[in-house]
């Protein structure tokens, strides 16, 4: 008997550690949404969805989503042809409008032409704060050539700069629109919340992206502006090479339907709830377990 009330009474805390957060996601998920969700707002809020990276993935995912609720959209990216056939595929499929704007945010000479044309439109229900740069995957390691000093450069510029400078840019002008409502979406990553051995620079820009986005929540935090922090896990795109979705690696549409739909429900959030439980089990991975998972992969792509 003795044994039995020792045994429990060390289960318990653990238990009670994973089962909270666990009801927490559950509940997130289904009465959360389905009760608390401000994504239907969007739309009184203004008339056009702002998306940074949205000639493919996320970014693409999030401008068709946002133009199925009835917003226009401007998309902003490098890839003038990827955007060009978006342009073409929402308004088609949406009948909204849709503006292009070429623009590579490794970059800080187009945010004058970006401001002028953002100012220029009626209003803005959303900001989307999608693009993003990532290390090769064989190139993670410090002594890599490729990581040079440039390269530095551009993945702050493109991860970190980017978001601060469009929201500096938007944020003005959601500020004077009546009603209020809108929204700042910011795509971090959960490389924000956990140690990334081998992913040094890119795990603390995506934490950059978390902390702006925590603090800028509370300056507004009387204006009616959300502010949502989207910290996926793997997703399946291009930019991760990752070619068929699961349920632990859905594709881009899915995650962006997700996020979308917890927008008022949960300020900071994976947007997914598989990522969401791959998240809750790896807060319990020690830093060690996670170096080696890493230094693994790095080994089957020969990269050690």
């Amino acid at each position: 008997m003795f044994l039995k009330m020792l045994v429990i009474l060390i289960v318990s805390p653990f238990i009670w550690k994973t089962l909270i957060p666990l009801l927490r996601i559950i509940l997130c998920y289904t009465i959360g949404i389905k009760y608390f969700s401000k994504r239907h707002l969007l739309r009184q809020a203004g008339e056009w969805a702002v998306i940074t990276g949205g000639s493919a993935g996320i970014g693409r995912a999030y401008a068709d989503e946002l133009a199925k609720d009835g917003l226009h959209i401007v998309l902003l990216g490098n890839d003038l042809p990827g955007l060009t056939a978006a342009k073409r595929e929402i308004e088609e499929r949406h009948k909204v409008k849709v503006i292009v704007i070429e623009a590579d945010f490794t970059k800080v000479n187009m945010y004058d032409i970006i401001s002028e044309k953002l100012h220029a439109l009626s209003s803005i229900a959303c900001l989307v704060n999608n693009v993003g740069m990532f290390y090769p995957p064989h190139h993670f390691l410090p002594g890599s050539g490729f990581v040079s000093l440039e390269f530095c450069r551009k993945l702050i510029y493109c991860n970190m700069l980017a978001a601060t400078t469009m929201t500096r840019i938007v944020l003005p002008k959601m500020l004077k629109q009546r009603p209020m409502g809108a929204a700042i979406i910011n795509l971090s990553s959960r490389a924000a919340w956990k140690l990334c051995p081998y992913m040094s620079l890119y795990g603390a820009s995506k934490q950059y992206i978390y902390r702006f986005s925590q603090c800028l929540r509370h300056e507004l935090s009387d204006s009616g502006i959300l502010v949502q922090t989207v910290c996926p896990s793997l997703v399946a795109t291009s930019m991760t090479k990752i070619e068929k979705s699961t349920f632990l690696v859905p594709d881009a549409r899915t995650v962006a339907s997700s996020a979308l739909d917890l927008l008022g429900v949960q300020c900071n959030t994976n947007g997914y709830i598989g990522h969401s439980l791959v998240g809750l089990a790896l807060d319990y991975l020690p830093a060690r377990a996670v170096k080696r998972r890493i230094q693994a992969l790095l080994k089957k792509n020969h990269s050690v």
